[in-house]
Order: structure tokens, then C-alpha cells, then sequence
């Protein structure tokens, strides 16, 4: 929902929002969806033996079959020849997708406690949720969390806290501190740029977010986007 706001913020209509904002958020999925389908397909037995009159139309699964019979001996050349064009596709087309849900894979190869993208509230609000539903606490480091310099002079000039602005396309993970180093290592390796920006903490201590300066605030539940302040 909160995408959906922010994208007619931004003037898009229903099929721009559609096309622009959820297909792409969707896409990995339905890259890894596709590649399960087309596994599945390519490596049917069955269906092909079912509906498919003329040996000459047969898949390579089926041959692979044909090259093994008992009686006449297994042509194993043969077996093994076609066996490696009927994984191809396969894989050609996995190494043409990959790129497409590296992030989620890395991260749930690591260990993740939880994630959650940082959409309308921003970071604090995506921190504070976070941490409701694990029933914990923690710090944020303001130094810490990156903030890109045209965000930082945009958010000034409209006096605006860019720490409560939607961020669409960032995501917090929480992983346990001894995976800690084990997770930012294989996100660069997978071209994910990211950086530890607090710790978890026991719920009796709370929420704060350390500021530059030294003090420190309590994180608030997210309250309207900060970006609403500049179209009203």
C-alpha cells in the first residue's frame, strides 16, 4: 500500500504503478518461478510420452531413455551425450537469471533473522517495525547508515528528516552478530553494496538511534511519510 501511495506521489497511474513499481519488486520471484516451470517442463517425461506421436518430435528426455534397454545393451556414449544436451537449457537459462534473485539467495544462505524492505516511514520506521514483531530492542548508529549527498542537501533545503523518508529499494537484514561478517561478505560478492548500521538489544533497553553528536533519542513508531511534509 504504501508503494502504491508513494508511486501516485510521484503521478504514476494504475498501469505505471503496475509496470514501474510492483512488477519489478515481483520480478525475482517470477524469474524463480519461471526457472522451476521451465526445469520441470524440459525435464517432463510423461507428458511427452502421452501426447507425442512421432519419435522424431521426441524431447531429450525420452531419448535418454531409449538409449537404455536392458536387452540390447546401454549405449552409454549415447546416454551420456544426451544427457548433457537435455540439463543445457537449464542451466543457460539459470546463468541468464541469476542475477535476478542473488540477494534474497545470499542472504538466506547466510542466515537472516529477518528482513524488511524500507518503504513509507523510512529507515527508523522500517527499524522500529522490525523490532516489534521480534520483540527486541536495539541501536542505530546515525554515522553509520549511508545516506547519499543530493539526499542529504535535498532533505535540508525542505527541512526534512531524511532518516523518515522513504527509501524504496533499500532493505534492513538482521542476522545474528557471529554471521555478521560471513553476510556482508557474500553481499559484496554478490555486488550488493551494504554496511552494519546497529545492533540488536534486549527489549527492556528499547529503541535509540545515536546520533552524531553523541546523544541520543528514542525511535518512534513511523508516523506519515516525511515526504507528504513537501507536496502539502
Amino acid at each position: 500500500r504504501e508503494l502504491d501511495e508513494a508511486a501516485k506521489i510521484d503521478g504514476c497511474n494504475i498501469m505505471q504503478t503496475l509496470v514501474l513499481v510492483l512488477v519489478p519488486m515481483l520480478w525475482p520471484a517470477m524469474v524463480s518461478a519461471g526457472l522451476f516451470q521451465f526445469m520441470w517442463s524440459s525435464n517432463d517425461f510423461m507428458g511427452p510420452l502421452l501426447y507425442v506421436n512421432s519419435p522424431s518430435r521426441y524431447p531429450a528426455t525420452l531419448f535418454v531413455r531409449m538409449s537404455m534397454d536392458a536387452d540390447t545393451g546401454f549405449s552409454w556414449n549415447r546416454v551420456m551425450a544426451v544427457s548433457l544436451i537435455s540439463i543445457l537449457p537449464s542451466l543457460i537459462v539459470f546463468f541468464m537469471a541469476q542475477s535476478q534473485f542473488m540477494d534474497g539467495v545470499t542472504a538466506g544462505a547466510v542466515g537472516t533473522h529477518g528482513m524488511h524492505d524500507v518503504t513509507e516511514g523510512g529507515i527508523l520506521g522500517a527499524v522500529w517495525e522490525m523490532c516489534q514483531i521480534a520483540g527486541v530492542g536495539c541501536q542505530l548508529q546515525e554515522e553509520a547508515i549511508p545516506v547519499a549527498s543530493v539526499t542529504r542537501k535535498i532533505c535540508t533545503h525542505y527541512g526534512i528528516n531524511y532518516l523518515r523518508l522513504i527509501s524504496s529499494g533499500a532493505m534492513i537484514i538482521m542476522t545474528a552478530p557471529e554471521k555478521k561478517e560471513d553476510m556482508l561478505q557474500k553481499l559484496a560478492e554478490a555486488g550488493v553494496p551494504a554496511c552494519e548500521i546497529g545492533r540488536i538489544l534486549p527489549a527492556a533497553e528499547g529503541l535509540t538511534l545515536r546520533r552524531a553528536d553523541g546523544s541520543s533519542e528514542i525511535i518512534d513508531p513511523p508516523g506519515p511519510d516525511e515526504l507528504y511534509k513537501v507536496v502539502k
